[in-house]
């Protein structure tokens, strides 16, 4: 089983470089997400006029899943100078290898507890370490 904590906001907001397209992982019910607390830090970035759209959806470490969806959105996308992605270190992979031209920061720390996780099989790996560094990566 998974944890996704927020990053400190403070963090989050300082990778933003212009707006941001926001995408929301609710996949896992196995997984903790911070659901409040994401929308409560959304709704701020919208009222600043940092958002170009926001895209929730289940299991976005499902590649063909999440390619759809993304196709569906792409104005908004290209809109944005950049991706945040409030899920597991996985489903931040998964997005990132399908938006290859446009940067990608994981909006949240994934922490590992017993039992299982995620639903696709792929070549990606989350550490599950609590401080996710694949925006430096």
């Amino acid at each position: 089983m998974l944890v996704t904590k927020l990053k400190d906001k403070d963090t989050v907001a300082s990778l933003i470089c212009g707006k941001a397209f926001i995408i929301n992982c609710h996949g896992c019910k196995e997984v903790g997400f911070p659901e409040r607390e994401a929308a409560e830090f959304q709704k701020e970035l919208e009222s600043e006029g940092k958002v170009t759209g926001v895209l929730t959806m289940d299991y976005i470490c499902n590649p063909d899943n999440i390619a759809l969806n993304l196709g569906l959105r792409k104005d908004e996308i290209d809109e944005a100078d950049c991706v945040l992605v409030f899920s597991c270190g996985v489903g931040v992979q998964t997005v990132s290898s399908l938006l290859e031209d446009k940067r990608v920061y994981a909006a949240c720390d994934t922490y590992a507890v017993p039992g299982g996780q995620g639903v696709t099989p792929l070549e990606f790996d989350c550490r599950q370490c609590g401080e996710c560094y694949l925006n430096l990566t």
